[in-house]
């Protein structure tokens, strides 16, 4: 998991994660800042920053573009709205 959390939001997250029995790494590298140095090794990637959706497109296989009532509209890129969603 590359996500924009750190601090107690990844404490949060990684607890999530071990609470459902998903042992992978998580990696906090902050708001707004790119991910994709740390994508190489990924092949799915899903968030709901346009941006950071674009960029991933670069490097993984399936970039998933995650909409919420903020954020929806017309993108061009896969969205979903559920991780529920993801059939690939």
């Amino acid at each position: 998991v590359v996500t924009a959390r750190t601090g107690q939001m990844q404490d949060d997250a990684e607890w999530w994660l071990k609470k459902h029995k998903i042992d992978i790494p998580v990696i906090g590298v902050g708001s707004k800042k790119t991910k994709v140095a740390h994508l190489k090794q990924c092949d799915v990637f899903v968030d709901d920053d346009l941006d950071r959706v674009r960029e991933a497109r670069e490097v993984v296989r399936h970039a998933l573009f995650f909409k919420w009532p903020y954020n929806d509209g017309e993108t061009g890129i896969q969205s979903i709205t559920s991780l529920k969603d993801i059939a690939l």
